[in-house]
């Protein structure tokens, strides 16, 4: 419509500026002069047409400012959705980036915890022949060197269960505190309103990992500490001494299927009930051991005397 009538302003102004010189020259030819009159309706004619020039001028330049402005707003439009699909993209890519990196590391602490076990084997086998050679050389001796060696053998691995109920029990606890800190920042998590779905599931998935990892750690320890502990069973020859250290190492065992058999869901609870258990049998061994390195009459020096309880 606007091309109608821009052709119509055009043919207009070119029939004014045609018409009125044309009309000029025919009447100066004839003889016929122009009056004031004629005069002034030629320059009325000149002034319309100027004025209808101008205002179509006016009216486009008024269309191309609004067509630029539609313009500017589709790009800013364009761009803002651009960059909101940029950032989605960048956002998924770093989540699948974090997952791959916590894949690695999982598998990784994976193969870490399957080496510490090996050499947990390999120790208790060494534990094994190292005993074994004791008790050869225990053969060779009598008398009061005897008795004072497997005092002293005694002594040491006592110690050794005592440290090894110690190490369970706070790894025990501190993993169970470690799961209700998670479950804690979970639901802070789903209750904030700061923090978009893709950055929730990033904690999500940096606490879970960090979890499995640290679970992996607790049941590497356990193990430690209860290869440890029945390790020291070898060298304890007092029948009372053995049986409550014994017992220990039983009660650890029965705690940690709480969190390692497979068949069934991790009982935390049972866990913490059962390391308490495991820590009240080593309070009674501590007295057990008071009393049979303490009966001999022979002092001790400080730095022999029995571990201090565990409570």
């Amino acid at each position: 419509m606007h091309k109608k009538v821009w052709w119509g302003v055009i043919i207009f102004v070119a029939f004014v500026v045609a018409w009125i010189p044309a009309h000029y020259v025919f009447a100066y030819i004839t003889g016929d002069r122009w009056n004031e009159t004629q005069w002034s309706a030629a320059g009325a004619w000149v002034g319309a047409g100027a004025a209808a020039f101008l205002a179509c001028v006016s009216v486009w330049q008024t269309r191309k400012a609004n067509e630029q402005a539609r313009q500017a707003t589709k790009q800013a439009r364009d761009d803002a959705v651009v960059a909101a699909i940029t950032s989605e993209a960048q956002r998924v890519s770093d989540l699948k980036d974090a997952k791959d990196l916590s894949d690695a590391q999982l598998n990784q602490a994976k193969a870490a915890a399957s080496q510490a076990q090996k050499e947990s084997e390999a120790r208790r086998t060494q534990d094994a022949a190292h005993h074994q050679e004791q008790m050869k050389r225990l053969e060779t001796q009598t008398g009061d060197s005897r008795e004072q060696y497997i005092r002293d053998r005694e002594y040491a691995a006592v110690e050794a269960v005592h440290k090894a109920v110690g190490v369970y029990v706070a790894e025990v606890h501190n993993h169970i505190r470690a799961i209700e800190a998670a479950e804690s920042l979970t639901v802070i998590l789903e209750k904030s309103e700061d923090l978009i779905d893709s950055e929730k599931m990033h904690h999500e998935i940096l606490a879970t990992y960090l979890l499995e990892n640290r679970q992996m750690n607790l049941v590497r320890n356990s193990n430690d500490c209860i290869m440890t502990a029945k390790s020291a069973l070898y060298q304890i020859e007092n029948r009372g001494l053995r049986d409550a250290a014994t017992g220990i190492v039983e009660k650890m065992v029965v705690a940690s299927r709480s969190y390692t058999d497979r068949s069934k869901d991790n009982d935390w609870d049972a866990a913490g009930r059962l390391a308490d258990e495991v820590n009240e049998s080593g309070s009674e061994l501590q007295k057990m051991a008071d009393l049979r390195f303490e009966a001999t009459g022979v002092e001790l020096p400080v730095r022999e005397r029995p571990v201090g309880s565990i409570r």
